[in-house]
């Protein structure tokens, strides 16, 4: 439990470093949040998958906003893996975060110039956005 916590609170730390412009700094906590988050799911993949993806997708904003896309694309793309899975569990729950994380791979794939991986990330994220809007018809 105090592992949980500690992560919980140097990513809250990494999000108070950066608007503090020091993303140095924040790219360094998010980072040791996200290797304690994932060795706490290697543990119980039942509790820590969602925090792990959560904290993979902060650090690969972090990341593309330090102009590090390679790097980025890296953390955001197991973060839309794991999404996948937590969306077939629980849909309504996790489907706007794999929207999300699929939004922020095509930018990644769109800035490493890999148009067509990007194009079908971002029609994927439309096509998710899509089917979450509510329905016009009565």
């Amino acid at each position: 439990m105090f592992r949980e916590l500690l992560a919980d609170r140097l990513e809250t730390m990494s999000q108070v470093l950066q608007a503090l412009d020091n993303e140095p700094k924040a790219l360094e906590t998010v980072t040791e949040a996200a290797a304690i988050y994932s060795d706490l799911n290697g543990k119980r993949p039942d509790r820590y998958p969602g925090r792990l993806a959560r904290t993979l997708l902060r650090r690969g904003a972090l990341l593309a906003n330090m102009g590090r896309h390679g790097e980025a694309l890296a953390a955001i793309e197991p973060a839309v893996q794991v999404y996948r899975r937590l969306t077939i569990k629980d849909r309504n729950a996790y489907l706007p975060s794999l929207a999300e994380a699929l939004t922020r791979q095509a930018d990644e794939l769109g800035h490493l110039d890999r148009i067509t991986e990007a194009r079908a990330a971002i029609a994927e994220a439309e096509m998710i956005s899509t089917d979450m809007l509510p329905s016009t018809q009565s």
